[in-house]
């Protein structure tokens, strides 16, 4: 609701009244493919009203590699050039990752790449028990793979590896980096071994190497110790977060869905469909625009000949999959949340820009250009100005999170069968979860019922009130 909302009512009055210099840039990854616009909810030309937009269906929608590099290395000299035209660039959007390529400089570039790959003997170590329970020549082929292909490796050639195969490879080439990314954290592994092999660096070291960045800053104390590396690219930016109740946004979510079908949804997810199937392409919904929530949710519908379409059958299924539309969407915005209190507000991690918060509770006209246009407009006139003693700045800013040096270390919890989490803060709200409590109690249980059988197998029913496995503690229930 905030990006539709933010195109529909803000960017022609900030365009047509007091900002021509002002082009939009959409970041949301899935508006850059071709077709599906209703599916993407990508703005309209009639709600565009003049005001230039970029990244909006530039890309096939069965180009199956497109990722955050060549989004990055596409929509970064746009931004260049509108900043040289003496233009100010919206970054609009919800896909974070790819607002992150921007702001920050996060990624390796391909100019950076070393000619020679590093060699096998340079990487490879004893593969011991402590990194991985797979059979040792599993990782070996792996670490071979992109030792032969200097590091072109995608992530279809590695179907028949598992996530943690893949993680023990990383462990070996480059176990700083390992120790920060979880086991299941496929993309981030896999981008860390492709660069180790493409670069002859470790992905830890060019990171390093990014922090390191910051020390020419006048206030580069601050970022020394960055867990993220790089700095920002703009520093002159700001952020603008329209802000709503979770309530208002679940309701908002569900209205957005079913506007989306009285538009025409099902309709162009049969006909997009059956031109899949027409041109013989599989559904791989872990690739291209197949990848974005409102298709793979259908997936049960999708299936379904066409002389099914329209029975009880399938309206029924078409019902199933808008209420998992919902449901996932909605869970995608908690995400977004997490994302920003996690990569934006906790400036011990990185250099980060101020962001200012906008009251999205209220979308009627008038308390739109109350809570948001008006808000937005003084906010950017004043940073213009450089009238920072503006009692708005105070008034908006958004609070940064209080963070912790160690917070991206991954800990393991055996209890929980070994899940994994990634900084102390997920470790700790782990700690107190009901379903860390669950197992833990129900192992007590289990002790406690060895215990009993192995002290009177013949009188299962000889009680004790509790068990360890110290010795200190079993003596003293004996």
């Amino acid at each position: 609701m905030a990006k539709s909302g933010f195109f529909d009512k803000s960017a022609p009055r900030y365009h047509m009244h007091r900002y021509r210099f002002v082009n939009f840039h959409t970041i949301n990854f899935f508006k850059v493919y071709k077709g599906l616009d209703i599916l993407t909810n990508k703005v309209t030309v009639e709600e565009m009203k003049g005001v230039p937009h970029h990244m909006i269906s530039i890309v096939e929608a069965n180009q199956r590699k497109y990722d955050i590099t060549c989004f990055r290395n596409q929509a970064l000299p746009i931004v260049e050039r509108i900043l040289g035209d003496g233009k100010i660039p919206f970054i609009v959007g919800g896909t974070n990752y790819y607002i992150e390529s921007l702001l920050w400089k996060v990624l390796v570039d391909e100019t950076s790449r070393h000619p020679s790959p590093p060699t096998s003997t340079k990487w490879k170590a004893d593969t011991s028990d402590e990194l991985t329970d797979n059979p040792k020549i599993l990782v070996d082929e792996i670490i071979k793979l992109f030792v032969s292909s200097h590091g072109r490796v995608e992530s279809e050639d590695l179907e028949s590896c598992s996530s943690d195969q893949l993680h023990c490879a990383l462990s070996i080439c480059d176990p700083k980096r390992a120790s920060s990314l979880h086991p299941m954290d496929r993309r981030k592994v896999l981008r860390s071994l492709q660069i180790c092999y493409q670069t002859g660096m470790k992905h830890s070291e060019i990171l390093s190497q990014q922090r390191k960045m910051w020390d020419h800053c006048e206030d580069s104390t601050n970022w020394d110790v960055s867990h993220l590396g790089g700095p920002l690219r703009f520093e002159n930016s700001l952020c603008f977060w329209i802000q709503a109740d979770k309530k208002l946004l679940h309701d908002r979510i569900d209205k957005r869905v079913d506007d989306m079908v009285e538009k025409g949804l099902r309709l162009e997810l049969n006909n997009y469909f059956d031109t899949l199937k027409e041109k013989n392409d599989e559904l791989d919904y872990s690739r291209g625009i197949l990848q974005s929530i409102g298709f793979k949710e259908f997936s049960a519908y999708l299936q379904l000949p066409k002389s099914e379409r329209h029975s009880k059958l399938d309206n029924a299924l078409f019902n199933v999959g808008i209420d998992i539309l919902k449901l996932a969407t909605r869970q995608y915005s908690k995400k977004q949340v997490q994302w920003i209190n996690q990569r934006f507000l906790q400036p011990k991690r990185r250099q980060v820009p101020p962001i200012y918060g906008l009251d999205g509770n209220l979308t009627d006209a008038e308390s739109w250009d109350i809570n948001i246009t008006r808000p937005a407009e003084t906010l950017l006139e004043n940073y213009l100005q450089g009238n920072f003693e503006h009692p708005i700045f105070a008034e908006k800013r958004v609070q940064t999170i209080e963070d912790r040096e160690d917070d991206l270390i991954v800990r393991t919890c055996e209890i929980c069968e070994g899940r994994a989490f990634v900084g102390i803060r997920q470790w700790e709200a782990h700690l107190v979860g009901r379903r860390h409590k669950k197992m833990k109690n129900r192992n007590m249980n289990r002790e406690l019922r060895s215990f009993k059988f192995n002290s009177d197998p013949q009188n299962p029913s000889v009680e004790h009130t509790s068990v360890s496995t110290s010795e200190a503690q079993t003596s003293r229930l004996k």
